[in-house]
């Protein structure tokens, strides 16, 4: 039994609209994946999981050639980053008083870490924290930011300073 419809101009131009919005729907989605993922200039505090460094269960990959600006990175302590602005980032080591997770604690504790840069054969050593003052500098307009120390302490088990990654962000002022 086939149903016939009054004015059947009406139901095309109705299905034709449905598929109309289906596919600007599926138009829409697929540039959303393509979109290229913006770690800056939108104030998102994000940073990609695409970098292999990220998982503290592999050897850390060191960076071979100069970093776009701007960038997110991960560091290991004695290795370093070279950005396309002529500036050397080198993370040289951790302090991590936090509590630990499974641990109860009167205060939340805080880690630092120091980094030393280098531009023009000038170098210059700063310590960055994670609770405190301050987490953000600016050395020859790249402002350096971070952002994670992992891993986050557990109670008895001991972090190898080796063994440490900080995820740090920077852009160019």
């Amino acid at each position: 039994m086939q149903l016939k419809f009054r004015n059947s101009k009406v139901t095309d131009l109705r299905r034709s609209h449905l598929k109309n919005i289906a596919l600007l729907i599926g138009i829409s989605f697929l540039l959303s994946a393509c979109t290229p993922f913006n770690l800056f200039g939108t104030g998102s505090e994000q940073y990609s999981t695409n970098d292999p460094n990220t998982d503290l269960n592999n050897p850390y990959i060191p960076y071979t050639d100069p970093i776009i600006l701007p960038a997110t990175i991960v560091l290991a302590p004695g290795f370093s980053a070279n950005f396309s602005n002529g500036v050397a980032l080198s993370f040289l080591a951790v302090r991590d008083s936090r509590c630990p997770s499974g641990a109860s604690c009167i205060q939340a504790g805080e880690a630092s870490v120091d980094l030393q840069l280098i531009y023009n054969n000038q170098a210059q050593v700063r310590t960055l924290n994670t609770s405190s003052q301050p987490n953000s500098f600016l050395f020859q307009g790249l402002n350096i930011q971070l952002h994670e120390i992992r891993p986050y302490p557990v109670l008895n088990r001991q972090t190898n300073q080796n063994d440490f990654r900080i995820i740090v962000h920077a852009v160019e002022q």
